[in-house]
């Protein structure tokens, strides 16, 4: 009694009257929280219960005592095994302290490298641009890093858009967050109210046979598309002006600047490129600064829509892998697979010194910390099974650590599933290594390092099982059949001495059956119709084989006592079965 009314005076503030009691803070409406939900409802909580504390100004040394009153079931159950860890009721817990321990518990460090990881690879997919910038959002504060300012926020956004969406914000500087928001929404509502007539879903349209903005054989720009303006060009035809595909309003009709896009000049007589270095110009395409529109890697990456199909080949250079699977590698003496480090977390890797590659799985590149960039040309790799697989991206310089030494390799992102990297030739040249395919080692032997050497390890393959029918056909062949009886030798077998009432009779349960019961005083029968004589039966003749095996098999029971000769004139029937082993059982008729 005196514990619980001293715990209510603490609730209650101890005769506080302002803001800061529990009072107060009750009437704000705090959530609980049950622990079964995702980390990010977690998240949300300790938000809220941050913002009502400081709005109701609650003190330091309350605020673990008035936000513990509303956890429920699990989290209940965690906060009071967790408190005695934290100093116990005596001692003033403190809020940092148990943010970090409710946060390691439902909001891990394992969730957030995930959602950073989502990230990275985040995308507008079918999904509209209000939608694609809430995710966006979402994500963003798991890596603020990579959007440390507007300008990197607003390219990593762009990056994400649809391709007929993000094309036509290419000819603009955008380095604000805001701006290509607003953008994108307006040129996505155009797409919808004119670009897909008759089209059943709208946010799925991709424009064919259009051309956006390109440079002609003669160096001048054609074709650049207005955005909020769009037609579609599929319908409508090329362009009257300019002869080309493309979006809106034609440039060369209006009179404008390619470049800035106002009236009055002519892209080479543009006061923006004219009295800006090129070291500062952005580009038109990415907005960038450093390098113009023909030099730009989207350009590279991207094929222009409308361009003729033999025009869409984006240069490609060729690949190949050795093993792509557990089964490839097992199959194969040529290969050294094991856990290594990459950039700090730990990896199942594949050194192949029959891939022209290093390679890095979609899953693993995930839990990276660092952006992919963008290959100067796809590679078109050739797996084992005949099939090719397309990259686009590469991880440069991500850090291998063997035997303390520190190695860096650039991966190329690919959709692989049983590796999370495969390490090729350019790495194992590079590093001077040799692949030992009988022990299984990798030797490095570096001109200022002494020899190392890094083991690989075997994983468990799932073992291989045969039906009943192959296993009878192979015995059949002359395949040589081994019978395994399995005995689970752990299971502790209880002896007759420790059953009770079974142990006063030991002469009623022996190991084997040594002959007949023993006479007794009392003689134990079952009589299932009184009175009935045996019935008579002239006997029969028995095949020699199995008159054979009544022999011997009677003999046995003499042996035993569990017969014995008689000279009387009755009989019982005899019956032989055969079992599936291929012996007989004898089945007598008493």
């Amino acid at each position: 009694m005196i514990h619980w009314y001293r715990q209510a005076k603490e609730l209650t503030g101890d005769g506080m009257t302002g803001s800061g009691t529990f009072a107060h803070f009750r009437k704000a409406k705090p959530p609980t929280f049950d622990g079964k939900a995702d980390p990010l409802a977690a998240e949300r909580w300790i938000k809220k219960i941050d913002g009502i504390f400081e709005a109701e100004e609650v003190p330091e040394d309350r605020k673990v005592k008035f936000a513990t009153q509303y956890l429920e079931g699990e989290a209940e159950f965690w906060w009071d095994g967790m408190k005695p860890s934290l100093g116990g009721r005596d001692v003033i817990i403190s809020w940092e302290d148990f943010k970090k321990a409710f946060n390691a518990q439902f909001f891990p460090k394992s969730f957030q490298a995930k959602m950073k990881g989502d990230f990275v690879h985040v995308s507008q997919g079918d999904s509209t641009v209000l939608e694609y910038s809430v995710r966006f959002n979402q994500l963003s504060r798991f890596a603020e890093h990579l959007v440390a300012n507007e300008e990197d926020k607003a390219d990593h956004f762009l990056g994400g858009l649809r391709p007929e969406i993000n094309s036509a914000l290419a000819p603009f500087v955008l380095t604000t967050y805001k701006d290509v928001l607003e953008r994108a929404i307006k040129v996505e509502q155009s797409i919808l109210k004119h670009g897909t007539q008759g089209a059943p879903q709208p946010k799925r349209f991709k424009p064919t046979n259009v051309q956006g903005s390109h440079t002609d054989d003669s160096g001048r720009r054609r074709g650049l598309s207005r955005p909020g303006q769009f037609k579609n060009p599929s319908n409508q035809g090329p362009c009257n002006t300019c002869g080309n595909y493309h979006y809106g309003e034609c440039y060369r009709k209006m009179g404008v600047c390619f470049s800035c896009g106002k009236v009055g000049h002519m892209l080479r007589d543009c006061p923006t490129r004219r009295n800006t270095p090129i070291g500062n110009r952005s580009c038109n395409l990415c907005g960038r600064q450093g390098h113009l529109a023909h030099q730009c890697f989207r350009r590279r990456n991207t094929p222009f829509v409308g361009r003729p199909q033999e025009n869409q080949q984006r240069q490609s250079t060729s690949g190949k892998v050795f093993a792509m699977t557990k089964e490839d590698a097992a199959a194969s003496n040529a290969v050294v697979a094991g856990n290594i480090s990459i950039a700090s977390h730990c990896a199942y890797a594949l050194f192949d010194h029959g891939a022209t590659h290093s390679f890095i799985s979609t899953e693993f590149a995930k839990k990276l910390d660092v952006l992919p960039d963008p290959l100067e040309c796809e590679l078109c790799v050739d797996t084992p099974t005949g099939d090719f697989l397309i990259g686009h991206h590469v991880f440069k310089r991500c850090v291998i650590q063997i035997n303390n030494v520190e190695m860096p390799v650039d991966l190329v992102e690919l959709n692989i599933r049983d590796f999370d990297v495969i390490i090729g030739m350019d790495w194992l040249s590079t590093y001077r290594a040799i692949v030992d395919c009988f022990s299984k080692k990798v030797i490095f032997r570096l001109s200022n390092q002494p020899e190392f050497s890094f083991s690989g390890s075997c994983q468990n393959t799932s073992p291989r099982l045969i039906s009943a029918l192959q296993a009878r056909k192979l015995l059949r062949k002359g395949c040589c059949g081994y019978l395994a009886c399995v005995k689970d030798t752990s299971k502790v077998v209880v002896k007759l001495e420790d059953v009770p009432v079974v142990k006063e009779f030991p002469s009623v349960f022996p190991e084997d059956l040594l002959g007949l019961p023993l006479d007794r005083e009392i003689e134990f029968c079952i009589e299932l119709m009184p009175s009935t004589a045996p019935i008579s039966k002239a006997p029969y003749r028995m095949a020699p084989t199995k008159l054979k095996e009544l022999k011997t098999q009677l003999q046995e029971l003499l042996d035993k006592g569990f017969i014995r000769p008689s000279v009387s004139p009755w009989g019982a029937p005899v019956l032989f079965v055969k079992k599936k082993d291929g012996s007989m059982r004898l089945c007598i008729d008493y």
